[in-house]
């Protein structure tokens, strides 16, 4: 525990919309550390070493374990993380305040804001949501591959901003424009993500969940465009 005290000088706080991974990638980033490999290391507690920067962000022990090595308070970190939980019929992971299906989550591939980074450069959550393609502030498409090696951005690279096969500094990418459909389908995304946590959504005498407006979403998305005439009747 000593030794991670010393290793990680800069704790800063995480941001409130920050992913849990890209806190953890920040982490690495600003304390200059080797890798990720680096980081699991420092946080092991009382033996207990986890596996990957995905498993330490996907559970509560894991968070509560890099509070512990970064002297921070438990429960915010807690808080933090992607709870994974399994329900009869699929997995499940807790995204800020709110259960959505574990195939929501991206898991493969980093997606990011190439002006988001430019102000702040920090992982945001909803850029880790499999049905999120473009950024909800700027309109303009999340990138999944580095503009300048065409190499998928990985999840765990060594800095949220930099491209981890070239080093390319993804801020000097150019952001290209969602198309009207695709602001569309993004606004109603992030809609179902909004409603009240506690109180399921009604259409005619069935009750959806979250999860089950995401899975309708992904249906509708894949169908071909019906969606977006729904869209337009509630506005």
């Amino acid at each position: 525990m000593q030794r991670s005290a010393m290793a990680l000088l800069v704790r800063p706080d995480p941001f409130d919309d920050e992913s849990p991974l890209g806190y953890l990638l920040r982490l690495i980033d600003l304390n200059g550390l080797v890798s990720g490999n680096h980081l699991l290391d420092l946080i092991a507690v009382e033996g207990r070493r986890w596996r990957s920067l995905w498993a330490v962000a996907t559970r509560p022990q894991g968070m509560m374990d890099l509070a512990i090595a970064l002297g921070k308070p438990v429960e915010p970190y807690r808080q933090l993380a992607y709870t994974r939980s399994n329900s009869e019929l699929f997995s499940t992971c807790l995204f800020k305040g709110s259960q959505i299906p574990r195939w929501a989550l991206r898991v493969k591939r980093s997606h990011v804001c190439v002006v988001c980074l430019r102000a702040s450069a920090h992982a945001r959550a909803v850029w880790d949501l499999s049905l999120v393609e473009g950024c909800p502030q700027h309109n303009i498409r999340l990138i999944d591959a580095c503009p300048h090696c065409h190499s998928a951005l990985r999840m765990a690279r060594q800095e949220v901003a930099t491209c981890g096969s070239c080093g390319f500094d993804l801020r000097l990418a150019e952001g290209e424009p969602l198309t009207t459909v695709e602001s569309d389908r993004l606004r109603l995304i992030l809609h179902a993500l909004a409603g009240p946590h506690d109180r399921p959504n009604m259409v005619g005498e069935q009750v959806i969940s979250k999860g089950g407006w995401l899975a309708l979403l992904a249906f509708l998305w894949r169908s071909g465009g019906e969606w977006a005439r729904i869209g337009k009747s509630d506005t």
